[in-house]
């Protein structure tokens, strides 16, 4: 057996399938109904789509209620927490919208942007979580600074560039794929784990990519969370 077949042989498995679905999936336009406590956007119908550092959203009139002058300072009710339903999946907007325009000359409409929006539960269970950041042309994968392990996509065979990391009891995978021509690196913990712990693992891996390459990757992430540790679920 030569080198090359015992690269292939121990190469690290990586289910990315279900991920360029949730990639691909993001970036189509969707139609939802907005839920919440402030009845001038109750009910609101709001469009959404993934643009470069967040969602934009547009959104028709604004409803008619009883004194609506009174939510004027939250802008109507997007600052305040939110939920979007759309088809058989509920958006949290915990934060509320990140910047919006409201369009007094065409019948208070609205654009702007959502920074922040996750799924319904995602953070109150445990689960397999794997992070996404997009890489910018200024930034470089890890195959440039740690060599890693072989990996493979499907058929797809590289002989390198698969971080294996262990932080307290937590087995860490951290390596970089493309679709179609967008590089991205991916932090992945392979033990079932709370989010609040995963967010502390993503933040010791970008400081400490960052201290070796000069690279702060942190200008867009998509979090997602599996039910198993084989991530295609």
């Amino acid at each position: 057996m030569n080198k090359l077949d015992k690269l292939r042989e121990s190469a690290e498995n990586i289910n990315i399938n279900e991920t360029i679905s949730f990639i691909k999936n993001l970036n189509e336009r969707k139609t939802g109904k907005i839920q919440s406590n402030i009845p001038t956007i109750n009910g609101l119908t709001i469009e959404f789509q993934k643009a470069k550092r967040c969602l934009k959203f547009s959104t028709d009139s604004i409803l008619n209620c009883e004194s609506p002058i009174q939510y004027q300072n939250s802008s109507y009710g997007f600052q305040k927490p939110f939920k979007i339903e759309c088809n058989d999946n509920l958006f949290i907007v915990e934060n509320g919208i990140g910047s919006i325009s409201i369009k007094i000359d065409k019948g208070f409409s609205t654009e702007g942007e959502l920074w922040e929006i996750e799924t319904n539960t995602f953070k109150q269970t445990k689960g397999f979580f794997r992070a996404i950041l997009p890489l910018s042309k200024f930034s470089k994968a890890p195959l440039h600074y740690l060599l890693g392990k072989s990996m493979k996509f499907g058929s797809i065979f590289r002989a390198a560039g698969y971080i294996n990391v262990k932080l307290s009891e937590n087995e860490i995978g951290f390596f970089d794929f493309d679709i179609d021509k967008q590089k991205y690196i991916a932090i992945e913990c392979k033990c079932n784990t709370d989010f609040v712990v995963f967010e502390k693992i993503i933040e010791s891996i970008i400081y400490s990519y960052a201290f070796i390459s000069g690279c702060l990757i942190r200008d867009e992430m998509f979090i997602i969370k599996y039910s198993n540790s084989e991530f295609n679920n």
